[in-house]
């Protein structure tokens, strides 16, 4: 009883404090739909047929050996699906275009990776294309910097042409052999793109030609995001903690500071060289030199996070974070208790204008997860999409 009534007033604290954010800052949702109308299985809940029991006159120990015999022989599928963060986009018109796969064929075949476009005004299919692909783990929907679509799948960096034919394309870096996936960062200008299989070995790419910027090979600077000049790297020093490092694509990359004083690891590079920092409680933009220029503190009972998809406009005046409300349950000492420690769930994302921090939208959501979240601008900012498990809306800030 007690666990309830924590978790209700956690929940009423949170809705009201989003709800007052609401009222302050009007915006309007376009249209809403559910990605199965378009073809989207929940891989979630593709499960394989249950094996067959053995028949009733077998011993019973052997009847549990061959059932589990059964289970462990039946095919397993690590590819749980697109990377959501990597699968949103809207183009200069405001038009959506998402990706997606579906898991039926099983772990021995190839995936079928889907790309579907939707009307800016009513959510309706303009155009549709389906591509086969080695793993759903290493597709991608991106935007080029002329606002055309740029579709990653059968391993390649490809473009796509007004009438949804592909042209140019190049491959990825080589796969390794363990755990094969692929990791792809681009610049907010939509002109830079950075490819990695293994974080050790790293590509650039304009987006415009697919010409190679930069390849190199590092094992202590894993880059995490990009503008179109430099990286910012998290180096994981001989000291029990991480340092941020900012540099030249393969080039040397100097120390900003440490995060071991409880600086944030959630960061983004402008095109102009400043840094957006998420930390728990605020957002700010700051210079290297570590110099904040503004910062915007989250409502009480809640914290802010990074979000999935682009979380920074084409135009570089928005950008979107989401707020999660965490809550602690019970004691970690409590050895009498029951039930988990603690919850979190994302009750919405916030739109700020970048250029000074202030709030321009609160969007809020329902039962949003961590990993089957995207959010998408409009390259003018204007417009964001978010991708929330199989609902998919677009909303005119």
């Amino acid at each position: 009883m007690r666990q309830w009534y924590q978790h209700t007033i956690a929940r009423l604290a949170c809705a009201m404090a989003l709800a007052a954010a609401i009222a302050a800052h009007a915006q309007t949702r376009v249209w809403s739909i559910r990605l199965e109308t378009v073809g989207w299985v929940d891989p979630y809940k593709q499960r394989p047929p249950a094996p067959k029991p053995p028949t009733m006159g077998t011993d019973t120990n052997d009847r549990r050996q061959a059932i589990q015999n059964a289970i462990r022989s039946m095919p397993y599928d690590s590819d749980l699906g697109a990377i959501w963060s990597q699968q949103l986009v809207i183009d200069p018109s405001g038009q959506v275009t998402v990706g997606f796969g579906n898991k039926g064929e099983g772990p021995d075949k190839a995936k079928v990776f889907h790309v579907v476009t939707l009307d800016s005004n009513t959510g309706s299919v303009t155009q549709r294309m389906s591509q086969p692909t080695p793993m759903l783990n290493r597709t991608a929907v991106l935007l080029n910097a002329d606002g055309s679509l740029l579709v990653v799948a059968k391993d390649r960096v490809q473009q796509v042409k007004a009438d949804g034919t592909l042209g140019n394309s190049v491959e990825i870096p080589p796969q390794p052999d363990l755990n094969p996936r692929l990791r792809l960062r681009q610049s907010p200008s939509g002109k830079t793109l950075m490819l990695t299989t293994d974080d050790e070995a790293f590509r650039f790419i304009r987006t415009d030609t697919l010409a190679t910027i930069a390849d190199c090979r590092t094992k202590n600077d894993e880059v995490e995001v990009i503008n179109d000049s430099l990286g910012l790297s998290m180096e994981d020093t001989k000291g029990p903690y991480f340092e941020l490092h900012a540099g030249p694509f393969c080039g040397h990359m100097r120390l900003l500071w440490t995060l071991s004083s409880g600086r944030s690891s959630q960061d983004h590079l402008l095109e102009d060289g400043t840094l957006v920092e998420i930390g728990v409680q605020e957002v700010r933009r700051l210079t290297l030199a570590d110099k904040t220029l503004w910062s915007w503190k989250a409502p009480e009972a809640l914290i802010v996070e990074d979000v999935g998809g682009s979380g920074i406009s084409r135009d570089g005046t928005r950008l979107a974070v989401q707020l999660t409300a965490f809550k602690v349950l019970r004691s970690p000492g409590c050895m009498e208790c029951t039930g988990p420690e603690s919850e979190s769930w994302i009750v919405g994302v916030v739109v700020l204008d970048a250029s000074n921090g202030k709030l321009v939208a609160t969007i809020p959501l329902d039962h949003a997860n961590q990993n089957r979240l995207a959010v998408a601008f409009s390259p003018d900012g204007k417009k964001i999409a978010i991708l929330n498990g199989g609902v998919l809306e677009l909303w005119a800030l």
